[in-house]
C-alpha cells in the first residue's frame, strides 16, 4: 500500500451532487457555456453541486489479505454454519484433521480402511456412524509406495461389498524427499475430492527438519491451500517421537513443532499396546466440536479394524521401554525349568496386574530368546538379558 492509498483512506472525502432537475450528463462545461451566454451568471449549478456534496465512503471489502471480514452487523444478523461429522466423532467436515501415533499401530491401514469406507458408501467406521456416504477422497501415498498400497487396498476392500471405484483415487510415491504440493494440485485438477488424506505427514515435503517452526509453517500453509481452495476436509497422518512411551496418549509426542499442533483442529492419537494388534485411540484435541476424551480400544484383525470397547485404565496395556527387563524380574525368582503357576505366583507378588497379563507376558517371553517352551505349561530358562553391567559375568 503506498502513502496515497494510507491518506486517501484517513482523508475525507466528498462527491459534488447534481441538482435532480438538471438534464443527464449535466457537467462543469455546461456552466461555463451558460456563464457566457448570460451576463453575470456565477456557475450557480456547480455552487449547488458542492454545497450538496456527499460524503464517500469505502466499501468494506470480505477479503483484507489472508484475513475474512465480518461486520458486527453481519456476524449478529447472520447464521454461522453449522458444524457437521463426515464420521461422527471422529472425522469433522472441512476441519483440519490428523491421527498420529506409535511406529507399528498401524495408522495407514487406519486410514485406507476410512477413506474406503466413505468411498465405498458404508453406514460406519469402526463403531462410529458415517455421515456422508460415498464421497470422494484422494489418498495421498508419500511413504510404502504403489504396490504395498495396491495389496493393502485389495486385502481391505475383500471385507466390503465394493462399489467405491468412482469415488477413490491413489496417487502413490516411495519414501524419497520431494515437495507433493504441485503434484497433488495437478491430480485435484482432474479429481475434485471432498477428502484428502495425506500419509505420512513427514514424507510430503523436504523440510528436514519439523521441530522448527519455519519448517514446519511451510508444511501447515501448504496443507491449508488444499482446504482453502478446494474447500476440502484434510486428514494428516504423523508419528510420535521415538521412546516416551511412559507418556501414553499424549499429544506432544506428536513430531513437529507448536506450528503443527496449533494448525490441527482435530487431533487423534493411537498408541500399540503389550496384546498384539490391539491399540488404544483417542481424541486429544478439538476446536469447535464436542471433545470426547473417551479412551478406546480397538482390534485389528485381517486387515479390518472393529472397536472393542472403552478402557478405563490404560497401564496394563502400555508397552514400556522396559518390558524385558521386567520379564527378567521374574525371571529371576522362577528356577531353570518352571510351570505358568510357579510363574504367575512369581509375577503377582511384584507386578499389581491381573492374572491375564501375566499370562500374555508369559507368553510373549516364550516367543523370545529368553524362554524356551519345552511342552504344554512348561518352560525352560534360556538366554538372560545383558546390559554393559553385567556383559563380563
Amino acid at each position: 500500500m503506498g502513502k496515497t492509498d494510507r491518506w486517501s483512506r484517513m482523508a475525507k472525502i466528498k462527491i459534488a451532487k447534481w441538482q435532480d432537475d438538471l438534464p443527464d450528463g449535466y457537467d462543469v462545461h455546461d456552466d461555463f457555456r451558460k456563464t457566457r451566454e448570460i451576463e453575470d451568471y456565477d456557475f450557480d449549478a456547480v455552487n449547488d453541486a458542492i454545497r450538496n456534496a456527499e460524503e464517500y465512503k469505502l466499501k468494506l471489502p470480505k477479503k483484507i489479505g489472508g484475513f475474512t471480514i465480518m461486520t458486527g452487523l453481519e456476524a449478529t444478523t447472520s447464521t454461522p454454519p453449522p458444524t457437521e461429522w463426515i464420521i461422527e466423532n471422529i472425522l469433522p467436515k472441512k476441519f483440519n484433521s490428523c491421527l498420529a501415533g506409535t511406529t507399528g499401530s498401524k495408522k495407514s491401514m487406519w486410514a485406507i480402511q476410512l477413506s474406503m469406507c466413505l468411498a465405498n458408501g458404508e453406514k460406519n467406521f469402526c463403531g462410529n456412524k458415517i455421515k456422508s456416504k460415498g464421497i470422494k477422497v484422494l489418498y495421498v501415498d508419500t511413504e510404502i509406495g504403489q504396490d504395498e498400497l495396491h495389496r493393502r487396498y485389495q486385502k481391505i476392500q475383500k471385507h466390503m461389498n465394493w462399489r467405491g471405484n468412482e469415488n477413490i483415487l491413489l496417487m502413490s510415491k516411495g519414501g524419497f524427499h520431494m515437495d507433493i504440493w504441485n503434484d497433488v494440485h495437478e491430480v485435484m485438477g482432474y479429481f475434485k475430492p471432498e477428502l484428502v488424506v495425506f500419509d505420512s505427514l513427514y514424507n510430503t515435503t523436504t523440510v528436514s527438519d519439523f521441530a522448527k517452526s519455519t519448517g514446519m509453517s511451510k508444511v501447515t500453509d501448504a496443507l491449508t491451500v488444499f482446504k482453502d481452495q478446494y474447500d476440502a476436509t484434510i486428514l494428516t497422518i504423523a508419528h510420535f517421537n521415538k521412546g516416551q512411551h511412559d507418556l501414553g496418549l499424549s499429544i506432544d509426542r506428536m513430531q513437529g513443532s507448536a506450528v503443527l499442533q496449533n494448525w490441527v483442529e482435530f487431533q487423534m492419537l493411537m498408541i500399540s499396546t503389550y496384546e498384539d494388534n490391539f491399540n488404544l485411540w483417542q481424541v486429544a484435541k478439538a476446536r469447535g466440536v464436542r471433545h470426547d476424551r473417551t479412551i478406546i480400544g480397538i482390534k485389528w484383525d485381517n486387515f479390518w479394524f472393529t472397536t472393542v470397547g472403552v478402557v478405563d485404565d490404560i497401564k496394563p496395556f502400555m508397552i514400556t521401554a522396559n518390558k524385558k527387563q521386567n520379564w527378567m524380574t521374574v525371571l529371576e525368582d522362577c528356577p531353570e525349568k518352571f510351570d505358568t503357576q510357579l510363574w504367575l505366583n512369581v509375577f503377582n507378588s511384584i507386578f499389581n496386574m491381573s492374572e491375564r497379563t501375566g499370562k500374555q507376558w508369559l507368553k510373549e517371553c516364550s516367543d523370545s530368546p529368553m524362554v524356551t517352551k519345552l511342552t504344554h505349561g512348561i518352560y525352560q530358562k534360556n538366554l538372560r538379558l545383558i546390559d554393559e553391567n553385567n556383559i563380563n559375568e
